[in-house]
């Protein structure tokens, strides 16, 4: 389905949406008793929105499923007046115009006033700026092994004041009972307390990041964190981290599509693979500093080597590349 599709496109975003009252009409070739059709056509949504005057009022016809109404109505008006008698299509009314259909009946919707919701997708995906009634569509991935996860997202969007108005659930289809969301919140990703909600969201929304250390049979490792569900390694170093991504190029497994990937170490070679390895940075010199420095303290002081008195912090750096 669309949100699906969306769901799993990184390369378009959202940038608006419209709202139009959805009508439709049974059309055909020519003017044709109920009684007579055969077969009906539409679009499966479609299809759900006027099951109920069907079976009522045709229920000895089949249904067929069209690309679009729009479709239904255009392969109908295409047939020759032979392949055409006793078929159908449910349509819009000006789809039925545009082919010169001839209307059999009008407002064959189950229910008056229903809606259908269009967004305008770009490639570029650049954010449009803030307008003040704005809306954000977001596809939120919980830990499956974890109960209350849900209620969690939930209580994060209530006590940041961010206003839920739609939420949808969809199967992954990676394993059986693996669901994702879709969600319709108010406000813009810029505003506080959207973009405090949404840094929430993702810290406590993660699946489980696994650990890869320098060990032997990683490909079983692999296994098991794809397995689990697991959408982020982190490998002991960045030669082990480019050894995982041979490996799992070679397992079809995409990255940063299906699993991303992080090193450590910050050396050159990262930079060098493809995608190129996002690695936690570390500043050798001051890595040699301090444990000069430790040493010296354990040599003057007696320090000892095991406890607090044998740690010292040393900064780091995330470098984001492509990886991850």
């Amino acid at each position: 389905g669309t949100l699906d599709v969306l769901a799993a496109t990184d390369s378009i975003t959202i940038v608006a949406e419209q709202t139009v009252q959805v009508t439709f009409v049974l059309a055909a070739r020519e003017a044709t008793p109920r009684e007579e059709l055969t077969t009906v056509s539409s679009h499966p949504h479609a299809q759900a929105q006027v099951q109920g005057w069907l079976r009522s009022q045709v229920p000895h016809a089949n249904i067929a499923a069209a690309s679009s109404t729009a479709a239904a109505a255009r392969d109908l008006a295409a047939m020759s007046p032979q392949e055409a008698r006793g078929r159908a299509a449910v349509c819009s009314p000006l789809a039925a115009q545009h082919f010169g259909l001839e209307v059999l009946a009008e407002g064959i919707e189950d229910h008056a006033g229903a809606i259908t919701r269009f967004v305008l997708v770009t490639r570029e995906g650049r954010i449009p700026a803030r307008t003040g009634a704005d809306k954000t569509t977001l596809v939120v991935q919980l830990p499956h092994n974890r109960s209350g996860a849900l209620l969690e997202a939930l209580e994060i969007l209530s006590s940041n004041g961010v206003n839920m108005s739609r939420i949808e659930s969809r199967p992954i289809g990676d394993f059986l009972g693996r669901y994702s969301f879709s969600l319709d919140i108010e406000g813009h990703i810029e505003d506080r307390r959207v973009s405090a909600a949404l840094r929430s969201l993702h810290e406590d929304g993660e699946v489980p990041i696994w650990e890869v250390e320098a060990r032997t049979g990683h490909r079983a490792v692999l296994e098991e964190a794809l397995a689990s569900g697991a959408d982020a390694l982190l490998a002991f170093n960045d030669e082990l981290a480019v050894r995982l991504l041979r490996t799992l190029r070679e397992m079809g497994v995409d990255v940063p599509g299906d699993i991303r990937l992080v090193g450590a170490d910050g050396l050159e070679i990262g930079s060098l693979v493809s995608p190129e390895l996002t690695t936690l940075s570390i500043d050798i010199d001051e890595v040699a500093r301090q444990t000069v420095s430790l040493v010296a303290a354990m040599l003057e002081g007696g320090a000892p080597l095991t406890g607090d008195g044998a740690h010292r912090v040393v900064p780091y750096r995330l470098e984001v590349r492509a990886s991850a």
